[in-house]
């Protein structure tokens, strides 16, 4: 959801801080409007347009389609060290809408919650720079679902 990045409203803190979003991604600078030609739309003076606020988008995913994906990260990292960009590549070539920066905050919270490891770094076969290569811990796993010690299943 594109929203003005008011950060000193209750809406703000009430609906999106506290961990209500998922995510939330500042824009840098000022929205631009444009017409249906794509060209920029002027004031009465004949400067651009753009929106008088900064912006934000807000990202809230549902719970089911979370832990599926936090489920898929897991299980490709069991037996393998991968890097987020190999993450979201492999998921990407298996169907799924997914990008890098869907999959750092899952290896974030999966870290903090003790699920995975750092495996040190090396080149990234997608990018070819250096990058973190991740590794779930073993007893993360019983049977094929993961699961931690403290943690119910499925709650990061």
């Amino acid at each position: 959801m594109l929203i003005p990045a008011r950060t000193d409203t209750s809406y703000f803190h009430d609906y999106i801080f506290h961990g209500k979003a998922d995510e939330v991604r500042f824009i840098r600078g000022r929205l631009t409007f444009t017409d249906e030609d794509g060209n920029p739309t002027k004031d009465a003076k004949g400067r651009p347009c753009s929106a008088p606020f900064p912006s934000a988008v807000v990202i809230w995913r549902s719970k089911d389609m979370a832990q599926s994906l936090r489920d898929m990260v897991l299980d490709l990292i069991k037996d393998r060290d991968m890097t987020a960009n190999e993450i979201a590549a492999t998921l990407s070539d298996r169907g799924q809408q997914v990008s890098r920066s869907d999959v750092g905050p899952i290896l974030t919270k999966a870290q903090a919650a003790g699920l995975i490891r750092n495996a040190g770094k090396r080149d990234c076969s997608v990018t070819g720079r250096s990058a973190i290569a991740w590794k779930a811990e073993k007893e993360v796993f019983h049977g094929n679902k993961p699961n931690h010690k403290g943690n119910p299943a499925g709650e990061l």
